[in-house]
């Protein structure tokens, strides 16, 4: 277990270094709302949303089915091995000892429901742009990505939201992945079908078995 964790924590660190690595190679000020790179390329949510407001495929689908896919067989390792905000998030705990702080919150489990409400809602819209309503496209504005760059490469409410989310994501252990995130909320619906289609398969086989 502990080989485990240790070995987590490198693939995070690993992740880590190289998301920031290449926003500090991404030409500043970025041409959109966020530059175009690997971990937005591989972001199912985003290409999803996409999908739905315009009706076609975005650039970045194809990488991001497969990362859907994967999801979808082995279960969300995403967030918990690849994520470059929950492994900042980790790695920080990790450095603040947060282990042996005293605190111990935990909010109750019908908080996490917020995040399908808010995926919900981001599905909602993007959908009625696609249907011609006068909707801002604004499901960018709640990609973990997306806040990442904002907030480490522009002054001000950016910085401010994303200091908010990570001390919010350290004093309640990744408040923002278990009750908010979207990109996290859509990779556990996919690993919850898996688990569903494998449980109606075993008691289908049960079915067939002799009592």
């Amino acid at each position: 277990m502990k080989n485990k964790r240790l070995l987590r924590l490198a693939v995070q660190l690993v992740c880590f270094t190289v998301f920031v690595l290449l926003l500090v190679r991404t030409k500043f000020p970025p041409p959109g709302r966020v530059p175009a790179g690997l971990f937005f390329q591989a972001d199912f949510y985003l290409a999803l949303m996409t999908f739905l407001s315009t009706g076609h495929p975005a650039p970045n689908w194809y990488l991001a089915l497969t990362m859907g896919f994967a999801v979808f067989v082995f279960g969300n390792f995403f967030c918990f091995w690849i994520c470059p905000f929950g492994s900042g998030v980790d790695l920080l705990n990790l450095i603040f000892f947060r282990r042996r702080w005293p605190l111990r919150w935990k909010l109750p489990r019908w908080c996490r429901s917020g995040r399908y409400i808010l995926l919900g809602l981001m599905v909602s819209l993007s959908a009625g742009i696609f249907f011609r309503l006068s909707i801002p496209f604004v499901a960018w504005l709640f990609d973990p990505f997306g806040l990442m760059v904002r907030g480490l490469t522009l002054k001000n409410w950016p910085f401010l939201v994303l200091l908010v989310v990570i001390s919010g994501s350290i004093i309640l252990p990744r408040s923002w992945c278990f009750y908010l995130c979207p990109l996290g909320t859509c990779y556990t619906l996919l690993a919850k079908a898996r688990g569903k289609i494998l449980s109606k398969k075993g008691r289908g086989d049960g079915a067939d078995q002799p009592s």
